[in-house]
């Protein structure tokens, strides 16, 4: 649900950053000045603007698999303790369990 969101709302900031408005003058012989504008879109700006968001979509997606990669592991780690711990605390209480029914 988000990718189509995301997807809508960068292709909306290109076509908003890309819009010119371009006036033409012209003067005829009788010295009548008409003005004419136009707005529509700069496909150079739209081109540049598509790789600069390309670009830093990229870095994004590196940035989050770098933080995935490193909170994966630092589970990973914390799984291992957590298993290790729970080894020695079954083996102290086998051991104590063992030490007790032999006293009887």
């Amino acid at each position: 649900m988000k990718k189509p969101f995301v997807y809508i709302t960068l292709l909306s900031a290109v076509l908003f950053i890309s819009c010119e408005k371009k006036t033409t003058t012209t003067v005829n012989d009788e010295g009548k000045i008409t003005t004419v504008e136009k707005v529509g879109f700069d496909e150079e700006k739209i081109d540049s603007t598509a790789q600069n968001v390309k670009e830093e979509v990229n870095k994004a997606a590196q940035k989050t698999g770098k933080a995935l990669e490193h909170a994966g592991k630092k589970i990973k780690e914390e799984v291992d303790k957590a298993e290790k711990d729970l080894k020695k605390s079954t083996n102290t209480s086998k051991d104590t369990i063992k030490v007790n029914s032999g006293n009887n």
